[in-house]
Parts: C-alpha cells; sequence; structure tokens
C-alpha cells in the first residue's frame, strides 16, 4: 500500500495513468451531478480489505480525491 501512494514509485505511476479524467463523469459534468464513493469496500486490514494507519484506505481516499478534484477538474462529484 504505501508503494502505491508514494509519488514516483512505479505502481503510482500505473495507477495515476489508470485515472484518465474520469472518462464517463467528465462527459456527465455539465448534465448531472454524480453521487461518487470510492473505496466503499471494508477497510480493516484483518477483513481483507485495504490496512489502516499512515499508509492506508484513508490516504488513498485522499489520493483519489486531490485526483479527480485538482488533476482532472470534476466539480459534479458528491463524494459520500
Amino acid at each position: 500500500m504505501e508503494e502505491l501512494i508514494t509519488p514516483d514509485t512505479p505502481l503510482h505511476r500505473r495507477w495515476e495513468s489508470t485515472w484518465t479524467g474520469g472518462g464517463v463523469l467528465k462527459q456527465l459534468q455539465d448534465a448531472i451531478s454524480v453521487l461518487w464513493r470510492p473505496m466503499h469496500e471494508k477497510t480493516a486490514h484483518s477483513s481483507g480489505g485495504r490496512p489502516s494507519g499512515q499508509f492506508g484506505t484513508a490516504q488513498l481516499y485522499r489520493e483519489v480525491y486531490y485526483r479527480m478534484v485538482n488533476v482532472h477538474h470534476l466539480d459534479n462529484l458528491l463524494w459520500v
């Protein structure tokens, strides 16, 4: 998980390349708002989800938020 959220690691660069601007979300931007609920699965590490802590789900959520809002400039997402 730490490699995923650490800038300039191979895994982080590959992850960033998969976010192409939201595709359909970008197309919908002028028409509707979208209820956006990324990473809604279980988050407890012992339950098979992502780990918690400094390099856990909360940080990954912040990365996704930053990318969708500040890189792809999506303003039609209602974060739930």
